[in-house]
């Protein structure tokens, strides 16, 4: 508390806060909640494991087909964000690597 009065000066003491049951109980029931369904443009963009894609190769810049066998969002020293684990068409296993969007080729480019 000390810490917020110290940033916000004008602040209520905790003494004279409103007691949470007073605040009555938050509903959080999902019911009426829907996840739009995103647009089809944006659609596009978005991949699922089992997704053929085209993928430039970082060593080369050739581009080469890939199925995505999984999504998922990546926090390491190397690498943050979304990236999808991909295996080259007709290459050995060794060679599926974790891939980022920004190397990914959408059918209008290729």
């Amino acid at each position: 508390i000390t810490r917020v009065r110290q940033v916000f000066p004008d602040s209520i003491p905790a003494a004279q806060a409103p007691a949470a049951q007073a605040l009555g109980a938050l509903d959080l029931s999902l019911e009426g909640f829907f996840a739009p369904t995103p647009a089809p443009c944006v659609r596009a963009y978005l991949h699922v494991p089992g997704d053929c894609i085209h993928v430039v190769d970082a060593r080369d810049g050739v581009v080469y087909r890939a199925k995505v066998l999984e999504v998922d969002f990546l926090r390491s020293e190397a690498r943050v964000g979304l990236y999808y684990y991909v295996h080259y068409h007709k290459w050995s296993p060794k060679f599926d690597e974790w891939v980022p969007p920004s190397r990914i080729i959408y059918d209008a480019q290729v």
